[in-house]
């Protein structure tokens, strides 16, 4: 006879078969009839494709049965079409429940992972007893701060009361220290007064040291090529040095000279070049320069109605002449 997946009236003189998935929980696959005519057996069992149950794997491709009128499943007897039916009886399949592994991860170290497993038969969700679930870190790793408690990703709490349903890893919360870097202009003029570096709040807490990457000043200064910062105990900072605490960096320079340039004004100068550049390699505080002497030609013009001896600069515009 076929398995069917729905009610069917009942014949008379026959017994009832019910398939389900598990004799404590879900409710029936297929149910079907067998008589006399069908010698008391059915002629098929249910497909796996019908044979399903979260978080448990079967035991096997065999089904089970305990008579309705025991109403105990722990007399179990193996069912197949070969079997006699001789009352109303419940097939099922066996199963063993999930096993799930709870990871306790850290920045600093990782715990113990703790498994828990589905209960068969009971169809208990699985959960860890408060005793499994190891101290969440205090407030001990540099550079960040602590919560108590562990969190799912997603900012769930994580207790004895979180019902498992794959493997997972669980953090505790935390938040980065935030770290000032102050840039000194060493007498130029930085870019940036300061930068914030915070450390990073990633879901698994790797990260472990953090520097300035892109939000590293720049610095100007005349007469100077900047040369980079450096540290109070003189030692070189730059995009990829570690920050760990508040610090205060100032600009390092090489003085390259002042360029002058000498402009007479219609004058000469008695000095060549007309441009120089003033204390190259050295200190610009104290840069001087020998300054050429401008020298300037005049000319006497002695007209009438205009005092001699006037001096009046080449090309200056003469005055106008009396009729």
């Amino acid at each position: 006879m076929d398995v069917y997946g729905v009610w069917q009236n009942r014949p008379a003189g026959s017994y009832r078969v019910t398939f389900k998935n598990h004799y404590e929980a879900g409710s029936a696959i297929s149910t079907t009839y067998t008589g006399e005519e069908d010698d008391y057996k059915v002629s098929a069992l249910p497909g796996d494709e019908y044979v399903k149950r979260d978080h448990y794997i079967r035991k096997g491709a065999d089904w089970y049965y305990t008579p309705e009128k025991e109403g105990n499943a722990g007399s179990e007897t193996k069912f197949d079409t070969g079997t006699v039916v001789e009352q109303d009886i419940i097939v099922y399949a066996k199963w063993t429940g999930e096993t799930y592994t709870v990871t306790f991860k850290s920045r600093t170290g990782q715990a113990q992972p703790q498994t828990t497993t589905y209960n068969y038969p009971d169809n208990d969700p699985a959960k860890l007893l408060a005793s499994q679930i190891p101290p969440a870190p205090s407030d001990k790793s540099p550079h960040y701060i602590y919560d108590t408690g562990w969190y799912i990703q997603g900012g769930e709490e994580f207790t004895e009361n979180t019902v498992i349903t794959g493997n997972i890893t669980v953090t505790p919360k935390w938040a980065g220290n935030t770290y000032t870097v102050t840039f000194e202009g060493g007498g130029g003029t930085p870019s940036k007064t300061s930068a914030q570096v915070t450390y990073s709040n990633n879901d698994t807490r790797e990260e472990t040291t953090m520097s300035l990457v892109d939000d590293i000043a720049a610095a100007s200064r005349a007469g100077c090529t900047f040369d980079g910062w450096r540290t109070t105990d003189d030692k070189t900072f730059d995009k990829d040095t570690t920050v760990t605490t508040d610090i205060t960096i100032t600009a390092q320079w090489t003085f390259t000279g002042y360029k002058l340039t000498f402009d007479g004004d219609d004058a000469t100068t008695e000095a060549e070049p007309a441009e120089i550049v003033v204390g190259a390699g050295g200190d610009p505080a104290g840069a001087k320069a020998q300054l050429p002497t401008p020298n300037r030609k005049r000319t006497t013009v002695c007209l009438p109605g205009v005092t001699p001896n006037r001096v009046e600069p080449a090309g200056s515009r003469l005055p106008q002449l009396p009729p």
